[in-house]
C-alpha cells in the first residue's frame, strides 16, 4: 500500500513540476511584453507631444501670414501703393459696347 501511495504522490508532484515550467515561461513572456508596450507608449507619447507642439507653431505662423495678406490686400493699402506708382482714379468712366 505504501508503495502505491508513494507512486501516486510522486506522479502528482511530477505533473505539478511540469505545469510550473510553462506557467513560469508564460509569466516571464507577459512581463517582458508589458515592459515593451509601456516603453512603446512612452516613446510614442513623446513623439505625439512634439507633433502637437509643431502643429501649434505652424498654426500661429499661418495666422501671422493670413494677417499680413489681409493687411497688404486691403483697399487703403492698394490705393496708397497705386498712388505711389503714379496711378489716379479716373475722372469719368467710359463703357465699351
Amino acid at each position: 500500500m505504501k508503495a502505491v501511495k508513494f507512486d501516486l504522490e510522486q506522479k502528482q508532484s511530477s505533473k505539478l513540476g511540469k505545469l510550473y515550467i510553462p506557467v513560469a515561461i508564460l509569466l516571464v513572456f507577459l512581463v517582458l511584453a508589458e515592459i515593451w508596450v509601456s516603453h512603446s507608449l512612452v516613446t510614442h507619447g513623446e513623439q505625439f507631444k512634439n507633433i502637437e507642439n509643431l502643429q501649434t507653431v505652424i498654426k500661429n505662423e499661418n495666422q501671422l501670414l493670413e494677417n499680413q495678406i489681409d493687411e497688404l490686400s486691403s483697399l487703403s493699402k492698394l490705393a496708397s501703393n497705386s498712388a505711389g506708382l503714379g496711378m489716379e482714379q479716373p475722372k469719368e468712366i467710359k463703357y465699351i459696347r
